[in-house]
């Protein structure tokens, strides 16, 4: 894997737009460190923050998720996400309005937990060389971190052989065993992109990490607080993402990131990661 070094996001979208072919390289921040270093602290690292969406699960739980909503109110949900996406910099009302209301429209279409399963067991599986990743710092090292749902995320992980903490908006059922059905949720569990530092900086301190070696792994703006220059930061651009407007936000947030990042991986695949810390 070609991995170059550079100094500026200029220089990063310079090799953004002239390397069209998918294949994965790596581009280290040199501000942060050298290429040496960045594999050394790589290697380095034994505790592991990541998103889900986009970055171990290659899809999207809300697409997954809005295949079982009725048409007008799965349009519904299609509308306000792509509306969320076009925005430049989200609030924080914009990103819990959209995590509340898709857990409304859930609960308006009678989702069960059946349901919820279904959605997960059709649901595409870990993005390659997830696993090995995971793998390679056990459960108890290891957050997912997502502006997402708890109840999709643990019975996702614990199919694909994924052990890890959740850190995951909460659901409220009623009823017993798999026929119990959505009707609310725990506020106080939400997860966005402004509570996403503060959430990984909690796991890290209940587990003892220091933070030089700790390597977190996101792959768009709201992933922006979990990253930080004492960490081991890397986002993630793969080249392919069924979701096109996130694919634009994705790209349009690399300037804020950058300064934070230790790296940009340019990948469909984790197995570049893997590689470097073996």
């Amino acid at each position: 894997m070609l991995i170059l070094e550079i100094d500026s996001t200029d220089e990063l979208f310079d090799h953004l737009d002239v390397r069209r072919e998918a294949h994965p390289y790596l581009v280290v921040n040199r501000a942060i460190g050298t290429r040496d270093a960045f594999v050394e602290r790589l290697r380095a690292a034994d505790t592991l923050l990541v998103d889900f969406d986009g970055t171990i699960h290659p899809g999207s739980q809300w697409r997954d998720i809005g295949a079982r909503l009725p048409a007008a109110i799965a349009a519904e949900d299609r509308a306000q996400a792509e509306a969320f996406f076009r925005v430049e910099w989200p609030s924080v009302q914009m990103e819990l309005a959209l995590l509340f209301d898709d857990v409304d429209r859930m609960r308006r279409a009678r989702f069960t937990r059946d349901t919820m399963r279904e959605a997960v067991r059709a649901s595409a599986g870990p993005r390659d060389g997830a696993r090995e990743l995971a793998a390679s710092f056990g459960s108890e090292r290891m957050c997912v971190v997502s502006f997402g749902v708890y109840d999709f995320i643990r019975p996702w992980c614990e199919l694909h052989g994924i052990a890890a903490d959740v850190a995951a908006l909460r659901l409220r059922w009623k009823g017993g065993l798999g026929r119990s059905r959505l009707i609310g949720l725990d506020w106080s569990t939400a997860v966005v992109g402004s509570t996403k530092g503060f959430i990984a900086e909690a796991f890290c301190a209940s587990i003892g990490a220091d933070p030089a070696r700790v390597l977190a792994v996101g792959d768009s703006p709201l992933d922006l607080s979990m990253i930080h220059p004492g960490n081991v930061g890397v986002l993630l651009l793969p080249h392919v993402d069924e979701v096109s407007v996130r694919h634009q936000f994705r790209r349009d947030g690399i300037l804020r990131m950058w300064p934070s990042c230790s790296a940009v991986l340019v990948s469909d695949s984790l197995a570049p990661l893997n590689a470097l810390r073996r």
